[in-house]
C-alpha cells in the first residue's frame, strides 16, 4: 500500500477541508508566507514539522490540542506543538501562515 499526503490546507481551514480526521494518521506542517492551501503535496524545505497520532480522537483530536498549545489556550498536551513553539513565540502569527497536509 503507497500512502499519499492530501493536499495543503491552511491551518484554520483543516476541519473543513481535510478529509477523515476521526481516524488515526501522519501529518506534515509547513510554514508559507504565500497562500498555498490546495496545492498538492510536495517535499520541499519550509515543512517544519511531521506528527502522527493512533488516538481514539484520531487526527483532528491531535491537530485540536497542537492548536491549543500553538494559541495558548488549555484543553491537552502535545510534547511536540511545546518544542515547536519554542522557535515560533507568537501563535496567532504562525497560524496564520501554517498549512497542514494529511496521510
Amino acid at each position: 500500500m503507497i500512502l499519499k499526503f492530501s493536499s495543503w490546507s491552511k491551518w484554520d481551514d483543516r476541519n473543513s477541508q481535510l478529509n477523515n480526521l476521526q481516524y488515526p494518521g501522519i501529518y506534515a506542517l509547513r510554514i508559507s508566507k504565500r497562500n498555498i492551501g490546495g496545492q498538492p503535496f510536495d517535499w520541499v524545505k519550509d515543512i517544519v514539522y511531521f506528527g502522527m497520532t493512533n488516538s481514539v480522537a484520531g487526527l483532528k483530536g491531535r491537530l485540536s490540542q497542537f492548536n491549543n498549545k500553538l494559541r495558548d489556550k488549555s484543553g491537552g498536551g502535545h510534547g511536540g506543538a511545546d518544542r515547536f513553539r519554542y522557535d515560533h513565540k507568537d501563535g496567532e502569527v504562525l497560524a496564520y501562515i501554517l498549512y497542514v497536509a494529511r496521510v
